[in-house]
């Protein structure tokens, strides 16, 4: 299960990297799935993929599974909330002026990472932080 919730992450950006590339995929007839659910229900399901995450490390630790230190990935949340932002609304026709270079036009594929490596090294330091705690002896679980 633990592989799981940050197995989501790198999913995400690839939802968001088919969805950026949606009319050129369906135009060549290559049916990922954000084509084949269309690109709101495909930005949605990266939305509910996030929300996910979280769900699982809370689930875990309520059962005892992981220990209190994995809920330092809520510390993400803002980062979330910025990223849900960008989600829930259709993506940009042009490149925004905003957006930097050598982006476009992977828009949502970008704020998907940006948003996972926030998670993700959260994650990572939570993960190292139980794995010190289990072997020094004060955890029981992992």
């Amino acid at each position: 299960m633990l592989s799981l919730v940050y197995a989501l992450g790198p999913t995400t950006v690839l939802f968001g990297k088919h969805t950026d590339k949606l009319p050129e995929d369906k135009a060549k007839g290559v049916r990922t799935l954000p084509v084949i659910i269309g690109e709101s229900a495909a930005q949605y399901t990266t939305i509910t993929f996030w929300i996910l995450q979280y769900v699982f490390v809370i689930w875990l630790v309520l059962e005892g599974t992981l220990g209190f230190a994995m809920l330092l990935v809520l510390l993400a949340v803002p980062k979330l909330i910025w990223a849900i932002k960008i989600f829930s609304k259709p993506r940009p026709a042009e490149e925004p002026e905003d957006l930097g270079s050598d982006i476009w036009p992977l828009f949502l594929s970008a704020h998907a990472f940006d948003y996972n490596r926030r998670f993700g090294l959260l994650f990572l330091l939570a993960l190292i932080i139980e794995v010190v705690l289990f072997k020094s002896g004060v955890l029981a679980t992992l």
